[in-house]
């Protein structure tokens, strides 16, 4: 659910590759010790703010405060020494130490950039309302399911494909099965080879095995 709210400085590709995402263009200095990113340019925050490199540097800095308490913080801070924004698209890291896996992180959620404003603003309540520039904006967290809404000025020309999705929260396989099967889900996730084999072979139904890591 977070991927489709938040966009991450880079993008893995299915065979872990690093590939752009709010990150155009990289380059490291000739000691490893220093990493530059270059941004895509008008790319918004759902709230309508500039995600620029102020906002990249806020991000960082934020997980890597000790008094927020970040998940992210044991991976940042022992590469991180400090985070510059020279100009709107401009992000430099300095790095504490060579740092090889550090696009890769930034890949996932210790790069997901979240709308400054909207943090400060809503304090405490922002994890249960999410503000990120993915390509769709948090609608509703009811008591077991959570609706987005397709974001109209996605930066990315076609995309969304969906007008919205909703997650419904299940915690028994056993019950979503015949859900899918009625064509009631649209997919499920996480299944269990006693699963699969109750499921392979039917009419409508595919099956979709993806590596782990």
């Amino acid at each position: 659910t977070l991927y489709l709210i938040y966009n991450t400085l880079f993008k893995l590709g299915t065979d872990f590759s690093i590939h752009p995402e709010l990150a155009t263009d990289w380059s490291d200095s000739d000691d490893g010790l220093t990493m530059t990113l270059t941004l895509r340019e008008g790319v918004k925050f759902h709230d309508g703010t500039a995600l620029d490199a102020e906002a990249v540097k806020w991000n960082l800095e934020h997980r890597m405060d000790p008094d927020v308490s970040s998940p992210s913080a044991s991976a940042l801070n022992p590469v991180i020494e400090s985070v510059e924004a020279p100009d709107a698209t401009t992000v430099v890291i300095h790095l504490k130490t060579i740092a090889p896996a550090l696009p890769g992180m930034l890949a996932q959620r210790e790069g997901f950039i979240i709308s400054p404003t909207a943090a400060e603003e809503l304090g405490d309540s922002f994890g249960v309302n999410p503000v990120g520039s993915g390509p769709f904006i948090f609608k509703e967290w009811a008591l077991n399911r959570i609706v987005l809404d397709k974001n109209p000025d996605y930066w990315e020309e076609g995309k969304p494909y969906l007008d919205n999705i909703t997650f419904h929260l299940i915690t028994d396989a056993t019950s979503a099965l015949p859900r899918l099967m009625t064509g009631e889900l649209d997919s499920v996730v996480q299944l269990s080879p006693f699963d699969i084999r109750a499921l392979e072979g039917r009419d409508g139904i595919e099956i979709y095995p993806s590596p782990g890591a």
